[in-house]
């Protein structure tokens, strides 16, 4: 089902400039970062709506900023993880100035506490400074501010008081531990990388305590170093590998480094990338800020030949894309949350804000005509896009073969269903469900995937942006029912809007789809 939020909003291209430009005063990027950096999640949908009716009758003011950020870092559930102080120094910085802390800072505010100073006056010192004066007018734009919007030049620390350990004592740790063993770090170590770390087969690397993201302020760190190697992932993980409790961190932001070379997009360089395999688990961690394509990019049969990818999990991860932007240009510098190309793989789960290229993507899981089948469940996961607009919420993906695909690559088992994906009134997601692809591939030789069911996804009953609400474009005898949007459809793009469009008379989607408009939609999408 499809409901309208504002059928004006369709049609009237007036309406939406003024609807965006009403909507500039509600800070959805910021309420999105209180959760996740604050709590290690997205917001629920009573909180996300309980924060947008405080912005939409009280603005967006340094008062009512300092309130619902006030609020967070005082409830229940922060407190609850019972943080040293160096973690709530850490988290505080992040949360309210938007940056990492420097030294001399961290140092001061950890002093304090140790020295009888309360965590909510250390909180109001922060609120009250210039520095978050000076943020506010970003904060309140209406538009995505990224990570070290103001240049601070903060790069990750080293903690005083942490255990210290460098890429090579970690890397050889991980070579001798032995498959079926665990390497533990401890909480919150700060390990710089200058190339990829390679988790060997059967090895899980963790923190100690196991920390979910709701405590990440523990978790031991993995930075992308301003002396990494570009053209590669951060973390890579071989067949059967695991990693939990950890935060991997792209340190993307808008400050260049300290030594002045600036942080650009770089294609290769992932947060997280996993080689296939049996049993490769990728759970509760932390994974920020990615400089590359993706956040965590998950290998199947057709990336690693002779590897089958089996029993792969995937699960309740919180994933921050923040870093990234979006644009229909070619070269933008935009991210996914999750690509996965592992054909049994469960995704479920995880929490993904600011995504700006797709939050998931399911990909074939073989060369077509090869004979995988990708069979993976995607399933209770979030998507917010909060700041960062998106091309696609959650996509199925058959790809393409130059010059024609010879077979249609096959998703029959798998099933996307019980996400939840919902938009601020500033941010606009291209196409929620993309089933299919022939809005990006179609020219290109785009392959028409057979047997995906996408059912049972909603908007968690907040009024979202899309341009197409869900589009079956490039896939045959699907399953496409329940899904349950309230949508403003919002013109995005070069993509014919729509609330449900199958390309059926284009011969570019066929099955059960619920109540659809007959458009083919073609290279629409960069």
């Amino acid at each position: 089902m499809i409901r309208y939020a504002s059928a004006s909003l369709a049609i009237i291209a007036t309406l939406v400039c003024s609807t965006s430009q009403a909507a500039a005063a509600i800070p959805g990027q910021y309420i999105s970062k209180l959760y996740t950096e604050a709590l290690g999640r997205t917001p629920d949908s009573t909180g996300w709506n309980g924060m947008v009716n405080y912005f939409t009758a009280n603005g967006c003011t340094v008062a009512a900023l300092k309130a619902q950020g006030a609020t967070v870092l005082g409830s229940q559930e922060f407190a609850s993880q019972n943080y040293s102080n160096s973690a709530k120094i850490l988290l505080a910085y992040r949360t309210i100035l938007d940056r990492e802390p420097d030294l001399g800072g961290f140092n001061a505010n950890v002093n304090a506490l140790n020295s009888g100073s309360t965590f909510d006056q250390i909180v109001n010192s922060f609120y009250g400074s210039s520095e978050f004066a000076s943020l506010t007018r970003y904060i309140c734009s209406g538009n995505p501010y990224y990570f070290e919007i103001q240049s601070q030049n903060a790069y990750a620390i080293q903690p005083p008081g942490t255990a210290i350990i460098n890429q090579a004592q970690l890397q050889a740790q991980l070579n001798a531990a032995g498959s079926g063993n665990t390497v533990s770090l401890p909480q919150m170590a700060v390990i710089y990388l200058s190339s990829t770390l390679s988790i060997p087969n059967g090895v899980r690397l963790t923190t100690a305590g196991n920390p979910t993201p709701a405590s990440h302020g523990f978790m031991a760190r993995l930075i992308r170093a301003p002396n990494f190697s570009s053209n590669a992932a951060v973390v890579q993980l071989q067949p059967g590998a695991a990693l939990t409790s950890i935060w991997v961190d792209g340190q993307r932001g808008a400050a260049p480094y300290a030594s002045g070379v600036p942080r650009p997009f770089v294609h290769t360089d992932i947060n997280i990338q996993t080689l296939s395999g049996t049993g490769t688990n990728v759970s509760s961690n932390f994974i920020a800020n990615t400089v590359g394509w993706s956040s965590l990019q998950i290998f199947g049969s057709a990336e690693v030949q002779n590897t089958p990818c089996r029993a792969n999990v995937i699960n309740g991860n919180t994933i921050t894309v923040y870093g990234s932007s979006n644009s229909d240009n070619a070269g933008s510098s935009w991210a996914d949350g999750i690509s996965d190309s592992c054909e049994d793989s469960t995704v479920t789960n995880n929490n993904i804000a600011d995504a700006s290229d797709g939050g998931i993507v399911l990909f074939r899981s073989q060369v077509p005509g090869a004979g995988a089948v990708q069979r993976s469940q995607v399933t209770d996961n979030v998507i917010l896009n909060a700041g960062n607009s998106a091309f696609v919420g959650i996509a199925v993906d058959p790809l393409y073969v130059s010059g024609g695909c010879p077979a249609s690559p096959s998703f029959s088992g798998s099933y996307v269903g019980r996400n939840k994906m919902w938009t601020s009134s500033n941010a606009t997601i291209e196409i929620g469900l993309a089933v299919g692809t022939s809005e990006w591939f179609y020219s290109a030789g785009g392959c028409k995937g057979t047997g995906a069911n996408v059912s049972d996804n909603t908007t968690a009953g907040i009024r979202s942006r899309f341009n197409v609400g869900i589009a079956v474009e490039g896939m045959l005898n699907a399953t496409v029912q329940s899904n349950d949007f309230l949508t403003a459809r919002v013109r995005k793009g070069r993509c014919q809007s729509a609330d449900v469009a199958a390309g059926i008379s284009a011969g570019l989607a066929s099955g059960s789809i619920q109540p659809y408009s007959d458009i083919a939609l073609t290279d629409c999408i960069n």
